[in-house]
């Protein structure tokens, strides 16, 4: 199509920048093959120069990575019928895991965050919210997926969960998995003034009556 037929050619562009020398991709390059793997990722478009480079480029240098990047690059590959490959990669990421009773399974920033900047895709909510798809797609473990919950659920607690972004992902990592059947709803009762209503029934009540 025409978005990579230009993305190519300035692929080309780029390479002939740097002659025999490796051609510099950036995390933009990465991200757009984990958006490209929730789509069909045909024999055609995989074929394509800039595609291969790119995933040689993400896959040759996944020790360098920063965790999310991992995560993106190991859904692609699982997503392409690569699966050992994802599935070593998500084995070095639970290596590297931060296990603790109080806080459940997490990963540190590999980065220095100067004065508490960082990207929005680096952000720790949304990073982690990125591992966990990645596990429960690639390498569950249900002991493991527990543990990634608990740490999302103490951010909340501690008021970390900071935007609408950091609070729909970690909402959509939370209920990955979970099915129609195990949320039942709860008997939830909210008063107010005399009217009382219940989540289970549907019905209001007022005062006594």
């Amino acid at each position: 199509d025409k978005a990579q037929s230009k993305a190519f050619e300035h692929y080309c562009e780029e390479k002939a920048k740097y002659g025999n020398a490796v051609f510099p991709f950036s995390e933009t390059d990465v991200q757009y093959l984990y958006a490209r793997s929730f789509f069909d990722c045909d024999t055609q478009w995989l074929a394509c120069p800039y595609v291969q480079n790119l995933i040689k480029w993400a896959v040759g240098n996944i020790n360098q990575a920063t965790y999310t990047r991992r995560a993106e690059v190991a859904l692609f590959l699982f997503r392409i019928g690569r699966k050992q490959e994802a599935e070593n990669i998500m084995e070095g990421l639970r290596q590297q895991a931060v296990r603790s009773d109080d806080l459940g399974m997490y990963w540190k920033s590999k980065e220095s965050m100067f004065f508490y900047y960082y990207p929005w895709y680096e952000a720790p909510i949304e990073r982690h919210a990125l591992i966990m798809e990645a596990f429960y797609e690639i390498s569950p473990v249900p002991e493991e997926l527990a543990a990634m919950k608990q740490w999302l659920l103490m951010q909340k607690n501690q008021t970390h969960w900071s935007n609408t972004l950091a609070t729909t992902n970690a909402v959509y990592a939370i209920m990955l998995g979970e099915t129609a059947e195990q949320l039942q709803p709860s008997d939830t009762r909210i008063s107010l003034g005399n009217a009382v209503f219940g989540s289970t029934n549907n019905q209001t009540s007022d005062g006594g009556n």
